[in-house]
């Protein structure tokens, strides 16, 4: 459990507190920055936050698992299993898509940040930690409910 909560409150704090991409263009008249991250647009306030909260949750439950380990179950252990696996997964989505539209739009410079890093590893690895967790509990006979 402290590896799960290390993780999931660095994630959550990394999504929040970063940039996730940014780019750059110049043509004959104009130049100009971009970052994208939860503060700066609406989309990134809307889409980051929750995945960013829902970090913060699994890092209060690891938290208090640690000091009273019944209320671990396998039950939840697979939920925050699949929700850690669910933010991986949609940031390398979100991922793909401004990669996608920064080929399309032909910007000159553009770069994913450490938010973007940080929730996709950060997702990968808390859903690590979570499924060794419930096979540790499947083998130690911990209630499934």
């Amino acid at each position: 459990m402290m590896g799960a909560m290390i993780v999931t409150a660095l994630t959550g704090i990394l999504l929040i507190v970063d940039d996730f991409a940014g780019g750059y263009w110049r043509d004959s008249y104009t130049e100009g920055w971009f970052w994208l991250s939860a503060w700066n647009t609406i989309w990134g306030f809307i889409i980051l936050i929750p995945m960013a909260l829902a970090m913060f949750y699994m890092a209060y439950w690891s938290s208090s698992a640690m000091r009273d380990p019944s209320i671990i179950t396998i039950s939840q252990l697979k939920r925050f299993f699949m929700f850690s696996l669910a933010i991986g997964g949609f940031t390398l989505f979100l991922g793909i898509v401004f990669a996608a539209v920064m080929i399309i739009d032909d910007y000159n410079d553009w770069w994913f940040d450490v938010g973007f890093y940080g929730g996709l590893i950060g997702g990968f690895l808390a859903a690590l930690v979570f499924y060794q967790a419930m096979k540790q509990a499947e083998a130690l006979g911990i209630r499934t409910s």
